[in-house]
């Protein structure tokens, strides 16, 4: 069934859980989609494209469907999605551009609202404005929406305050407050609202922490009130009230999820982000910190995974299409009338898997577990803890301080480990003893107009009967946590020592600011922040960066370049400055050959020596480029990209100063113009080379994303490169990524143990003293790859085969043409046949574009035979050693690194683990 081809869909939320599943579901399944507009929290549309790719694109999700188009994946996304920046909590969803408001007024046909914000116990106030007032901003949206046909909101099962029985699918109706003495009011509970933040501002004894508690204690408060355990599922409820209130005949659909977990099939079994509802109850269990809960037997867990609801939505729009309906259509999306799974069932599962797979601590010992004693109601739970834990805890502390606090971390320790237990029950009490179940007739009814439609139930997942739970638990939903999010999360040592803590020690030490680099002021538009964190600010960090190589040349020219700038000028107003740190890359000088010191960039000719480097020439060509394309009616968005992509590295600007990218032309003009303006400012310039996984903070093999040589790697490991250009002589300089973080922290230490009035440029690599070949590489991924090969899709071993090096590129060139030649053959009879063979022929050539690509935009490290001086990293090492800083601790010498050790057990299983799988 294809009703969403050739269609215009607005999906909100597309960054959450389930609208990531949609959006890659829609692009894999339903290619033929007519556009895609997704609304994105962002200040541009540049900055929501970077933040769709690396929040939503670049994740595990979409590997399928990299798989599946390879490098045409970007061509695809660029077609079929227009990025919307926006917030959904604003009147019009903020979006300011009244033609682009316009043209999807006029164009969107269908609106799939995600938008919510989950956690239980969020601000009142954020909980509000995005579950509530957002819901009711989408639909003064759809009401404008001239080809509109059908609306679908997706709200939670739990709007229902009910608790045993049979729930229906029946609208949300205001209630009654638990004491009968008021009726909830919508508008009221707005008021109640704007009242408390403005008595929170005007008291300036409390600070940002303290009246972001008491918001969140006013959502609980008022969440109980009306009978409803927590903030999420009271404000979804009041979400639900406005739209059904306001709908006015508007086509409209409601699905309503029950608890939702791990993907079940689609596009992969066991996919997951984030601990979600019964995740951070399991993790705790497996590491030994939970053996006592409260829990009633009979209670029921009702779960569904996430492409379960995926299918839903699709197949209700389907269905509506296909038997139109001119009232609101609730779907109870959930599993406890067709297939419900018990609390003690699921218990039982998570023992057998983690009596079988134990939890490795991290001093690598197994945790062994027990299975949980049960309470079966909360008084005697909390009986239970005062008198086992509370109860020592207070004579703890009392000897803590009669000893003067010697046991201050212990005492911490087992403080968080309390609070956090405490924490889950207090969440996820109205799961523990859920009784009812939730009807599902529209559900079953969708079922049985996929049966008529002839819909295979293996590619659209949608009857919960179909679910075996302890397979799912076993194989799929806990294995899917672990690898996903447990082993996958930087931050999971930081949440081993804090617990349930680290939520406070967030809040009490991260301000976020919302900026663009790219802007003047960086983009902040309150000028009390503005004052504030100059008035504040002592060190600044500037990591900021555009890294792909072949990034349009605006976008590039803007984060690179202007925000270089920018950050500079900031910096010049803080009072209390101490130091500014500007993370650049080795790569900003275009020398390839000898020994590449530690100096200044400075302005360049171009190759052929007619011209000179002029930045402020740069911007004018760029806005002229931009003006130009604009005005050209006859190129759509996608040629204008490409053409922006090649101004910057194809056509003339970074190989007519001798640069090989975009990326490294634009950030060594970012410190041209640091140099060129920074008056006396203390100033550090960072410039790491090729950086890769972690080597041993905050564990080792941690890496995000395909970087620089791990494309290769990948291809190579899936049998996709057996021939590659590259001279076996050359030095593939490369630094682990905790390595570079240490450098920073320690060049801010020597800063100000030893002040200097100059700028200081530091080299952090390894060609000087720990160089490696790039034939080492080629060895040790042989090496690996033949020990552990990738399986593919089919769970066949692909084999892999000694790569076979071109000395120069046109050697490759030449291979590769005649090698490849039968493709133009290939091309002619596939149009003689009709198409007949056009996905493999999609195939082949996608193959062939992807080893063309690795091979143009790696071609400088390819042949690369310099060497970085590292003189100053050197004088950082004397500086941590004179001051006893533990080198196990805080890595800074390359020659501590093993690199078969490294690429064997460190960087390829990290790679493997957290980017590939």
């Amino acid at each position: 069934m294809d009703n969403l081809d050739n269609k215009t869909i607005f999906v909100i939320g597309a960054k959450g859980f389930l609208g990531k599943i949609m959006v890659e579901k829609i692009l894999r399944v339903h290619p033929n989609v007519k556009k895609l507009y997704i609304l994105l929290r962002s200040v541009d549309q540049i900055t929501a494209f970077k933040h769709f790719y690396d929040e939503v694109v670049e994740k595990e999700l979409f590997r399928v469907l990299k798989e599946k188009w390879g490098g045409d994946l970007k061509t695809l996304v660029s077609e079929k999605i227009y990025l919307v920046p926006g917030d959904i909590s604003y009147p019009n969803m903020g979006l300011n551009d009244s033609d682009l408001l316009e043209e999807m007024k006029n164009q969107v046909e269908i609106i799939i609202n995600f938008a919510a914000t989950t956690n239980f116990d969020e601000r009142y106030d954020v909980a509000f404005g995005t579950n509530t007032l957002g819901a009711k901003h989408v639909v003064n949206f759809a009401k404008g929406c001239s080809n509109l046909e059908i609306l679908v909101h997706v709200s939670t099962a739990y709007v229902s305050n009910q608790r045993e029985g049979v729930i229906l699918e029946t609208p949300c109706k205001l209630v009654e407050s638990v004491d009968g003495t008021s009726k909830l009011d919508i508008e009221s509970e707005r008021k109640i609202i704007e009242d408390s933040l403005r008595e929170l501002r005007n008291n300036r004894d409390i600070n940002e922490t303290t009246r972001s508690l008491a918001m969140k204690d006013l959502g609980t408060k008022r969440s109980k009130m009306y009978g409803y355990p927590n903030t999420y599922t009271f404000t979804k409820a009041m979400g639900e009230m406005l739209v059904n209130d306001r709908t006015d005949n508007l086509p409209l659909i409601i699905m309503r999820p029950s608890i939702v977990t791990s993907t079940y099939k689609e596009p992969f079994p066991g996919w997951i982000e984030g601990l979600r509802t019964i995740d951070g109850f399991i993790v705790g269990y497996a590491k030994g910190k939970v053996t006592h809960f409260p829990s009633g037997a009979g209670s029921i867990l009702d779960l569904i995974p996430a492409d379960m609801v995926v299918n839903a939505i699709i197949m209700a729009i389907s269905a509506h299409k296909l038997r139109p309906s001119k009232h609101t259509i609730i779907y109870h999306v959930s599993s406890s009338m067709r297939n419900s799974i018990s609390n003690i069932n699921s218990l039982n599962y998570i023992l057998k898997y983690f009596t079988e797979k134990p939890w490795i601590n991290k001093d690598g010992k197994a945790i062994k577990i027990k299975k949980l004693t049960l309470f079966n109601d909360m008084a005697s739970f909390r009986r239970y803890m005062t008198l086992r834990y509370l109860v020592f805890l207070k004579g703890f502390e009392f000897v803590n301080k009669a000893f003067f606090y010697s046991f201050q971390d212990k005492y911490n320790d087992l403080q968080r480990k309390f609070n956090w237990v405490m924490r889950q029950v207090e969440l996820y009490d109205s799961f523990l003893f859920f009784k009812a179940r939730f009807d599902d007739t529209n559900l079953e009814k969708l079922q049985i107009v996929a049966r008529d439609n002839n819909i295979n139930p293996n590619t659209l997942l949608l009857d919960p009967k179909d679910i075996n739970w302890e397979d799912y638990f076993l194989n799929i939903h806990v294995p899917g946590l672990v690898k996903y999010v447990v082993e996958k999360e930087l931050f999971k040592v930081l949440s081993e020592k804090w617990g349930g803590d680290l939520k406070t020690l967030v809040s009490e030490k991260i301000c976020l600011v919302s900026g663009d680099i790219s802007s003047p002021n960086m983009g902040l538009k309150d000028s009390n922040l503005l004052e504030e964190m100059k008035n504040r600010v002592e060190i600044i960090i500037n990591f900021a960066a555009s890294t792909n190589f072949d990034e349009r040349y605006d976008v590039a020219f803007g984060t690179n370049v202007l925000g270089a700038k920018h950050v500079l000028n900031f910096a010049k107003q803080c009072s209390n400055f101490e130091i500014l740190v500007h993370v650049s890359t080795a790569f900003v000088s275009n020398q390839r050959e000898g020994v590449i010191l530690e100096t200044p960039c400075k302005l360049d000719e171009s190759v052929d020596g007619t011209s000179k480097l002029n930045i402020e020439s740069e911007r004018k060509i760029i806005e002229e480029s931009l003006r130009e394309l604009r005005n050209n009616r006859d190129i759509n968005k996608i040629m204008r990209s490409l053409v922006m992509k090649d101004l910057g590295t194809k056509s003339i600007r970074a190989k007519m100063y001798g640069y090989p990218n975009t990326y490294a032309f634009t950030k060594a003009m970012g410190e041209m113009l640091m140099n060129d303006r920074i008056d006396n400012l203390p100033l550090i310039i960072m410039r790491p080379t090729i950086v890769t996984s972690t080597y041993k903070e905050p564990f080792p093999g941690w890496i995000e994303g395909l970087r620089t040589i791990d494309g290769f790697i990948v291809g190579y490991g899936k049998g996709k490169v057996t021939r590659f250009p590259s001279d076996v002589s050359s030095i593939l300089d490369l630094v682990p990524a905790d390595m570079v973080v240490n450098a920073i922290i320690m060049a801010i230490l020597t800063h100000k143990l030893q002040p200097s009035g100059r700028t200081i440029i530091y080299h952090i690599g390894s060609s000087m003293r720990n160089s490696m070949r790039i034939d080492t590489l080629f060895s040790y991924i042989h090496q690996y790859f033949t020990k552990k090969p990738w399986m593919n899709e089919d769970g066949k071993v692909i084999k892999v085969k000694k790569i076979t090096s071109f000395n120069n590129i046109a050697s490759f060139h030449r291979y590769m043409t005649i090698h490849y030649v039968f493709l133009k053959g290939f091309e002619f009879v596939n149009k003689a046949f009709c198409y007949s063979f056009q996905d493999k022929y999609n195939d082949l050539q996608r193959k062939f574009n992807w080893v063309m690509r690795q091979v143009e935009l790696y071609n400088s490290f390819i042949f690369f035979k310099a060497k970085f001086d590292d003189t100053n990293l050197k004088k950082l090492r004397i500086v941590a050693r004179d001051n006893g800083i533990n080198p196990n601790t805080s890595l800074l010498d390359p020659k501590d690194i093993n690199w078969e050790d490294y690429f064997l057990n460190i960087h390829v299983p990290g790679l493997v683990k957290y980017v590939m799988k």
